[in-house]
């Protein structure tokens, strides 16, 4: 084989490997091809479907309240986006001095239709003070409200309008089925800028010992609440009402609270039905256990909670019940704080009966005590 017949075969060789090399390339591509995976852009347009879905279900429910009174205690108006400015609302300030005593403070907040016929459930502190509450519709149409009746001890409210015509009504959900790290979305009126929808994660529930309400045991979310909000629904990703939008924590961001939407129904029924909330009672004081208080009694710190006073001819005196017992479970409940007992009790229906399970002088005792209504 002479010199030209070996390069001739070199060629060859290379341009086979190329053609393979390429031909491999091709293939693999067209493997990867022919099953596409879903994207992260794909799932994150559906998730966005979801809200809006979520969205557009709920808003024809949410209205707008302004109130009008010489002590509302609402979210203020600002007269306009200036104002929201330190610098320029001290100028206004200065400027205008101090309003008069006589004007009427003008506040805003939000609400849910909870029933065709006109009854709106929204916060206490919304329409607390005001003498003329005027609610503004989906559909920008205008209706003055009446107060059905208010509960200091949750901060909810009920008011009610007269409409010509049907009104929407909200899809109210199940608070008890809430998960930690589920979706949530708040809509309201912040800041006077109607139907705002904000989105987030329900970040904690069953939170107490924040020393805002007598009765406290809100859901915590990181969707973000602004004044204006207050008294607005909170919702999941199928448009259903899972709570009442109530706070905010001052010194953080991105923590908001609502009253659940389970509390909030009974609450409105009350009102509605009676006029006030009848609240189940026992006539007992209680007590979170600290390792001293356990000790004395021969108790583990997490057994239950502690039995500080029982009420003279209170339901739990008649029942047996003596300061020092320790309560550890309601029902099938084992219970972990005070705020967890007075909730149980005070949803109880009076004329029930529950069952205690109590820890006293190292013996455990079942006691059966009817519930009473709590007095006023």
């Amino acid at each position: 084989m002479g010199p030209m017949t070996q390069k001739k075969g070199a060629v060859g060789v290379v341009l086979v490997g190329v053609i393979s090399f390429l031909l491999g390339v091709y293939i693999a591509g067209d493997l990867f091809h022919s099953a596409p995976q879903p994207s992260r852009a794909s799932r994150g347009e559906k998730e966005t479907s979801s809200f809006a879905q979520a969205a557009a279900l709920a808003t024809p429910a949410v209205v707008h309240i302004q109130t009008e009174g010489a002590h509302g205690e609402g979210d203020r108006r600002l007269p306009g986006p200036l104002e929201r400015d330190p610098f320029f609302r001290e100028f206004f300030e200065q400027f205008r001095g101090e309003p008069r005593r006589s004007d009427p403070e003008i506040s805003l907040g939000s609400g849910v239709i909870i029933d065709r016929r006109g009854y709106i459930l929204t916060n206490n502190h919304v329409v607390k003070g005001a003498d003329r509450i005027t609610v503004r519709l989906n559909t920008e149409k205008e209706l003055k409200a009446e107060v059905v009746g208010r509960d200091l001890k949750t901060d909810l409210a009920v008011i009610q309008v007269e409409s010509d015509q049907e009104l929407p009504e909200a899809i109210l959900g199940d608070s008890d089925q809430l998960r930690v790290g589920e979706w949530a979305l708040a809509i309201g009126n912040p800041f006077g800028l109607d139907h705002t929808v904000t989105v987030g994660v329900i970040s904690a529930t069953g939170r107490s010992e924040l020393g805002v309400l007598s009765y406290e045991n809100f859901i915590q979310t990181d969707a973000s609440i602004n004044p204006g909000n207050s008294g607005g629904p909170l919702l999941n990703v199928k448009g259903e009402v899972i709570g009442i939008n109530t706070a905010i924590a001052a010194s953080g961001q991105g923590i908001g609270f609502a009253i659940p939407i389970n509390l909030a129904k009974r609450i409105a029924r009350d009102l509605i039905v009676k006029g006030r909330v009848v609240r189940g009672w026992l006539g007992i004081g209680l007590q979170s256990l600290n390792e001293d208080l356990a000790r004395s009694l021969n108790v583990s710190p997490h057994a239950g909670i502690l039995i500080s006073h029982v009420a003279a001819q209170g339901p739990g005196a008649r029942s047996g019940l003596k300061p020092g017992d320790v309560i550890t479970t309601i029902g099938k409940r084992k219970v972990r704080t005070p705020e967890e007992v007075q909730q149980l009790v005070a949803e109880a229906a009076v004329g029930s009966t529950l069952h205690l399970v109590i820890e006293r002088e190292k013996e455990t005792l079942t006691v059966s005590i009817p519930v009473a209504e709590k007095p006023e």
